[in-house]
This record gives C-alpha cells, structure tokens and sequence, in this order.
C-alpha cells in the first residue's frame, strides 16, 4: 500500500509499458538524467524534478513532509536504476529483499561461490541495518546498481512506503524483517515474478523477465 493518492511516475512508466508493449528507450533522456540530478540533492530543490513529484506541497516555510522527501529519495533511485533498460524496473511484489536474493543465489550458481554471496550479504544488511533514512538511501543506491547491471526489477512503491516510515523503530524493524525473510529464501523456478539472472551458454548473464 502507498501513502500517494495519484500514481508514481514509475508506477506510470510500468503501465505504458505493459499497455504498449513498447520498448522504454524513449525515457533514457531528459525524463531519468533530471530524476538523476536529484541524488544527494534535498526533496524540491531540484526544479527537474517537480513535475514528477505526486507530493510536493507549498509550505515554504517548513521542512519538507517526509511523504516527500520519500518519493524524492524512490525517484532518484528510479532514475538511476532505469538508465539504459528497455524495460520497466518497477515490479509489483518484488521487494528489496527478492530482488537482492536473485542475485546472490545466480552469484552462487554462476560460480561466485560464498564469497561472492558474502559480500552481498554485507551490502543487503548494510542497507536493511541503517538508522537514518539518509543511509539506507546510500545503501540502497549501491545495490540497484547491482540490480540494473542484471536487469532485475523492484517494488518502488513499496521501496517509498518503507522510507516514508524509515524514522519510525517499529516500522523499520517491519521492513528489515521482510526484506531478510526474502533474501534468505532459495528461489526455485516460477517463484520470483521478477526478472532473473541466468548462466548463458557464453558463461555471461542472461535475463529472462515474465510479465
């Protein structure tokens, strides 16, 4: 469930895409390098960004509401993740922790081995373990990065609602909790509705995605 009222933009970019069927290269411009100004950047100051925002609010005179500066930190994150894919990398049901044991069980698979998932493990519970939301977001930048060199999409809408409630103990140790039960679970076929990393015959990745 999601605190906005009208869609997200990567809630928006996923539906033209499953309604048309389209290849998303169009979005590689303007709309995702203004997404991507705003990294590091405060919610609204970055005037690219407006128009993507379903929560900019007129109150010069306060901080900004953490509705905001959530959609602000999901949004950037979303740019950076959809640069150079042709599909959208929001899925529904795919939280940070699916999607990040996707990766460490083709890591493992693909002859990584446990050092290569160790090294995951560090990143993913850096990330799960922040206490501001201001870490998690760096935590979490460095994981997609991960993620887009895969292809492998994300619940962002998720990934917004969890943020916008990241100061609250009880809620973070919620999420933290839900991405670990995730990430620990051995995927088998059929089970991740997101896209999946695959030994190709050359050795490299190879995606393969359901929609």
């Amino acid at each position: 469930m999601t605190d906005q009222v009208a869609k997200a933009y990567w809630e928006t970019l996923a539906a033209r895409y499953r309604d048309s069927q389209l290849s998303l290269a169009a979005e590689q411009g303007a709309n995702l390098a203004a997404l991507r100004r705003g990294l590091g950047k405060p919610a609204g100051s970055v005037p690219e960004m407006w128009r993507f925002y379903t929560t900019l609010r007129d109150e010069p005179s306060q901080e900004p509401h953490p509705r905001l500066v959530a959609e602000h930190a999901t949004l950037t994150v979303f740019g950076l993740h959809q640069q150079g894919q042709d599909k959208p990398m929001h899925r529904a049901g795919v939280h940070l922790g699916r999607a990040m044991s996707v990766l460490r069980n083709a890591s493992i698979k693909q002859g990584g081995g446990e050092d290569a998932a160790a090294s995951l493990d560090r990143r993913f519970a850096a990330a799960a373990t922040a206490l501001s939301m201001n870490e998690a977001v760096e935590h979490i930048r460095r994981l997609v990065t991960l993620l887009r060199r895969e292809g492998q999409p994300l619940d962002y809408t998720a990934l917004c609602t969890s943020l916008r409630w990241w100061h609250d103990p009880q809620s973070r140790a919620r999420t933290r909790r839900h991405w670990a039960s995730g990430y620990f679970t051995t995927q088998k076929p059929g089970d991740d509705p997101g896209a999946r990393v695959q030994p190709s015959a050359s050795g490299k990745n190879s995606n393969s995605q359901s929609i």
